[in-house]
């Protein structure tokens, strides 16, 4: 009988335990995803970089890889099983984190950052495929939001940690250790998913036919044009972590506001931190109240205003700045709910590929406006340099920035043209 017992609750814990671990691998790669913006000066110095817009494209290689894989991962996984492909996608991950640390050309760093990319594209569609083979339909909401707080909690670490560890050891060291964990990772994914394999391993016979079906359901998504508009709101909304946070808000806080660097990664972790409470609070009420456009709306306006805010008003203090960056990540957070809408809009036969599609559209601005604010940067720098490091003036930054709130406007007035699904299949 106490054996019997033992049994029952391996078989409840092992789904919980797959799961979450399948989540520490996207926090793993939103580890590396914002780790350039802790150590900008030290990589133009390694790299020998003299424009920032070099710098914003050597960051966006992780993106140029990342936003096409989205639509074929999860075919990938239906062909040769989760537990092969996380793994792989793992142990990919960490060799690129390895190049990158080792690299002394910027062409070493760049296909560090792809490969980096490459294996980080597997993670959050790795986890919800796992949901689907382990846990019950009513924990896939729940299991959605436990993996966004991983991720989150992998970009404060990437911010912080990986901030006092660069500062002890340097960057590339650091680097190297991030790289070993990655290792680990792909060996504990290898090895737990083993006790499920034939749960984590669904091969499709006819490769061929899941192409052609996976094709015209591409074909069919992007004829929806409520698609194409839900997928901008969500790539506008997504700026303020891909591109502020995610690479020039460290070097801005330590330049304008003459902060230290693990400082300036403390208080950009609360965009976040913010990120991620705004996401749990925007789902949850948006369920509530049956609405999905008036968050939107209201996120994407409020965030607009704050970040004009940060940018623009002199003379703000830092805790002031703190709070605003909170705030601005709790607002922005709302840019989940896209994916939500993206199901309801869509054919139930092609609901992954419309997420898979919203999802690279996301990604796409991360592609685009990393080189581009480096590209503005650039034109506004006088040419001044400190310890070895490119130096922009408020002036430089605020002309760069005014994307953001600019961007965050459009998704404004693009949410007027946002169909309210009232959170129920159209």
């Amino acid at each position: 009988m106490e054996q019997q017992s033992v049994k029952t609750q391996h078989v409840m814990v092992l789904p919980w335990v797959v799961c979450i671990l399948g989540a520490l691998f996207y926090g793993y790669e939103y580890l590396l995803r914002v780790a350039p913006s802790i150590m900008t000066g030290d990589l133009m110095f390694a790299f020998n970089i003299q424009k920032a817009v070099i710098l914003g494209n050597l960051s966006a290689y992780y993106f140029y890889i990342y936003a096409p894989m989205q639509i074929p991962v999860g075919m990938l996984m239906d062909r040769y099983g989760v537990r092969r492909v996380l793994t792989l996608a793992a142990l990919a991950s960490a060799l690129g984190a390895y190049f990158f640390a080792c690299a002394h050309g910027l062409l070493f760093a760049e296909f560090g950052r792809f490969l980096i990319g490459f294996g980080a594209s597997f993670a959050f569609i790795g986890v919800l495929k796992l949901a689907i083979h382990w846990l019950p339909e009513d924990r896939f909401g729940l299991i959605s939001g436990i993996t966004l707080a991983i991720g989150m909690v992998g970009a404060v670490l990437g911010e912080v940690l990986l901030t006092e560890l660069r500062n002890f050891e340097g960057w590339r060291l650091a680097h190297s250790f991030v790289a070993v964990f990655g290792v680990i990772l792909a060996l504990l994914l290898w090895l737990v998913l083993r006790s499920g394999a034939k749960r984590t391993h669904v091969v499709t016979k006819k490769l061929s036919v899941r192409f052609r079906a996976i094709f015209y359901a591409f074909l069919i998504t992007l004829r929806n044009r409520q698609i194409w508009v839900n997928g901008a709101i969500g790539s506008l909304l997504y700026l303020p972590i891909s591109v502020f946070a995610g690479l020039w808000g460290v070097p801005f806080l330590e330049q304008v506001y003459n902060l230290t660097n693990v400082h300036a990664a403390e208080i950009i972790s609360l965009i976040f931190i913010g990120w991620a409470v705004g996401a749990f609070l925007s789902g949850w009420l948006s369920d509530l109240l049956k609405q999905r456009r008036l968050f939107l709306t209201t996120g994407a306006t409020f965030a607009a205003i704050l970040s004009s805010a940060v940018f623009y008003i002199p003379n703000i203090s830092v805790f002031a700045i703190a709070i605003l960056f909170f705030l601005i990540g709790m607002f922005s957070g709302v840019q989940v709910l896209v994916f939500a809408i993206a199901k309801e809009l869509s054919y139930n036969k092609v609901i992954g590929t419309t997420i898979g599609v919203v999802n690279t559209f996301v990604v796409f601005m991360g592609v685009l406006f990393q080189p581009l604010m480096g590209w503005l940067l650039d034109l506004s720098w006088s040419g001044k340099v400190v310890a070895n490091m490119h130096y922009f003036s408020a002036n430089d930054y605020q002309n760069a920035f005014a994307i953001i709130p600019g961007a965050l406007i459009l998704a404004v007035f693009l949410t007027f043209f946002l169909r309210e699904t009232g959170c129920r299949g159209l």
